[in-house]
């Protein structure tokens, strides 16, 4: 096996997007991160590939500030990236993936490194194939909008803190612009947000589900969810989530709207 190495998003895309849109579901945050890079490059971004006989076969990524992101790949093409990747990032601050390529990573990273590597998180990856909308939810969803960029990014940071370590902060600005940011309001005031990612492999991915402490447990999120969910459905997608396994409560939620868990995703920490 080879890897090959870019910090051309548009030479990495090229090479590996056929790869990674056979398995969108897993992929979809390699896949969402690269078209975002390919339209806003980040300085220090470093994309890689792993080929054996002429096709790709794993992939992985780092795009600061984010820790390095890996694809489904087998035990050795992991060993392969984190030998890579530790030449380039030898600092490198933890990995994420599917459960099963980022461990692999991990343990291989431990053994070139000698450092520590320990589960900060481990997500369930949820699918909704149909939507159930939850009853006697007052209220209605709407688009976010220019206007509403100060409290949307409140909210993103309030939702990035609640999380602690694990999610950098985000600008919500392009997500608004772009038509991503889903509201939900009661008698004209905001009470919970989720965000649509631009579907690639036919999948889209919802995160950022918020609701402020305030608004919480009167049934907003899985109203939002519900409709942003509808409307990836009814484009022809299916779609997708992830939820912190530890916290029963959004997974009721989820599950409550449609989702059903289909794998598991894991963020694994250096030191």
């Amino acid at each position: 096996m080879t890897v090959r190495w870019s910090n051309d998003v548009a030479e990495y895309l090229e090479r590996v997007e056929t790869f990674l849109c056979a398995s969108p579901v897993e992929h979809s945050v390699l896949l969402t991160s690269a078209h975002r890079c390919a339209g806003d490059p980040v300085e220090g971004q470093l994309w890689l590939w792993v080929e054996a006989d002429g096709a790709v076969v794993a992939v992985a990524q780092q795009v600061p500030p984010w820790q390095a992101y890996v694809s489904v790949g087998s035990n050795s093409a992991m060993g392969d990236l984190a030998k890579a990747l530790r030449g380039f990032r030898p600092e490198l601050g933890g990995v994420g993936g599917m459960r099963p390529a980022a461990e692999a990573f991990a343990r291989r990273w431990r053994e070139l490194t000698g450092r520590e590597t320990a589960t900060a998180m481990t997500q369930g990856v949820y699918v909704a194939n149909e939507v159930r909308h939850p009853t006697g939810i007052p209220g209605r969803m709407r688009l976010g909008e220019a206007a509403d960029v100060p409290l949307i990014q409140a909210w993103s940071d309030g939702f990035s803190a609640e999380l602690g370590d694990h999610a950098p902060r985000q600008d919500v600005g392009p997500w608004i612009e772009h038509r991503r940011v889903f509201i939900w309001e009661v008698d004209a005031q905001e009470v919970s947000v989720a965000m649509a990612h631009q579907g690639y492999g036919g999948v889209a991915r919802v995160s950022m589900v918020y609701t402020p402490p305030e608004h919480r447990r009167r049934g907003y999120a899985g109203a939002v969810v519900a409709g942003v969910t509808a409307r990836q459905l009814e484009a022809g997608l299916r779609c997708m989530l992830y939820t912190d396994l530890a916290n029963p409560t959004s997974n009721g939620v989820y599950q409550r709207v449609g989702y059903r868990q289909m794998c598991e995703a894991v963020d694994v920490r250096f030191s």
